[in-house]
């Protein structure tokens, strides 16, 4: 799917698709952001499609958080990675299912929290130990039942992604030598229950045999997790990192490596916890993933005026 959206035309005007750059400056002025929505909706139909049936796309709002994008998604009915609250209320305003949206990143405040857990967002990835605290002080408050995904900052860090959040101490997620404090505190409390996992250990990864490898990684704590502490997750969340090649020296995400590899590890552990679901997280890569020589345009739409 790396295939050229752009270029120069026999007169050498720069063409986006079927238009040319410069009409569509003109026509709606400068800085122009342009996307294709078929294109988009494509990226996701063949990667859904292609992928483990037990594993649902998440979009990562972050990566942009257009309305028009989001609304895309929202049709499709993929999920969200979530990072803020603002966020949350922009997919609940377009309809999306918040059963299908991950809640997490360091430092939410109490605020974000509540209105969280009363809007039933599916996961609810705790951070931290203090954070584990406050939904629990929550839960307690309002009488609300809570399920959390614990987000581990796993001991073991990723290889081969540009920017790493494993191997060593983060704000993002609960240390692996954690766990175990973690796991007494929610056996004390009456409100909270562990729903799933979620790992995210890298991002902007061009090595699908790296990614393949931070899977099987998460699925082996997984598996610690269930032998150690008896848990039975419902959901695990192998985050993504799936990277985009901005330079013409920079290789290409083998995206059938990656597939075939994905799948296999989670055929593997579903032998082992039949009914599990899976998410994976796309950011960027869910709509740029090529580019042209040295012209790189990151999001292209038809205009249907």
């Amino acid at each position: 799917m790396h295939n050229p959206l752009c270029g120069r035309d026999s007169n050498g005007r720069i063409k986006v698709g079927p238009y040319d750059l410069v009409d569509l400056v003109q026509r709606f002025g400068s800085p122009l952001y342009i996307y294709d929505f078929d294109r988009l909706r494509g990226i996701y139909q063949h990667l859904q499609g292609q992928l483990h049936s037990a594993i649902q796309i998440y979009y990562a709002v972050k990566a942009n958080p257009n309305p028009e994008i989001v609304k895309q998604y929202v049709e499709m009915g993929a999920g969200f990675d979530l990072s803020s609250a603002e966020e949350m209320r922009l997919v609940l305003n377009l309809g999306g299912d918040p059963s299908r949206m991950s809640f997490a990143g360091p430092g939410k405040r109490d605020e974000e929290l509540k209105e969280a857990m009363a809007a039933h967002v599916g996961m609810l990835s705790v951070e931290s130990i203090s954070e584990l605290v406050s939904i629990g002080e929550i839960a307690r408050l309002t009488k609300r039942r809570t399920e959390v995904t614990l987000r581990v900052n796993p001991r073991q860090g990723a290889q081969g992604f540009s920017i790493r959040m494993g191997g060593g101490p983060s704000p993002f997620g609960i240390d692996e030598e954690q766990i175990a404090e973690v796991m007494s505190l929610i056996q004390r409390s009456n409100w909270l229950e562990v729903k799933g996992l979620h790992v995210f250990s890298g991002t902007q990864s061009l090595d699908a045999a790296a990614i393949v490898e931070n899977v099987q990684n998460i699925l082996r704590l997984a598996e610690h997790c269930h032998a150690n502490y008896g848990l039975k997750f419902e959901i695990i969340n192998i985050g993504g990192g799936l990277g985009v090649s901005y330079h013409q020296e920079e290789k290409v995400l083998d995206e059938a490596q990656l597939v075939t590899g994905i799948n296999s590890a989670i055929g593997a552990y579903l032998k082992g916890h039949p009914g599990t679901r899976f998410v994976l997280e796309l950011g960027r890569y869910s709509y740029i993933i090529s580019h042209y020589k040295r012209f790189f345009i990151s999001n292209i739409m038809n205009p249907k005026e």
